[in-house]
């Protein structure tokens, strides 16, 4: 994402992050896009990580769901990201987490 720490070790005070900070994590075809910073209602979420450029280019993405919230999520992998749009709900305000459901690695 594009917030940068200052330098100065773990304690170099407040850092606040945005929807555009997305931490990946995986379990076997699952993966799990945590965003730092809440977005908004109908907000669209670029993950660059699944376009042609990114390292996971070669992965399809079967399904999107955003956990905690059973109302869908529209996405579509195109060549240049996943773009998810934000499901019309009240998020969390310290992470926002989507499952990502692929074919595989």
């Amino acid at each position: 994402g594009p917030t940068q720490m200052r330098k100065g070790g773990h304690f170099v005070g407040i850092v606040r992050y945005t929807k555009e900070d997305i931490r990946y994590t995986r379990n076997g075809n699952t993966v799990y896009a945590i965003l730092l910073g809440r977005p908004d209602k109908s907000d669209r979420i670029k993950m660059a990580v699944f376009g042609e450029e990114g390292a996971a280019k070669d992965v399809k993405v079967k399904n999107v769901s955003l956990l905690g919230v059973s109302a869908p999520v529209s996405w579509k992998q195109m060549n240049s990201a996943l773009i998810i749009e934000c499901p019309d709900v009240q998020m969390d305000d310290m992470a926002v987490v989507f499952k990502i459901e692929t074919d595989g690695f």
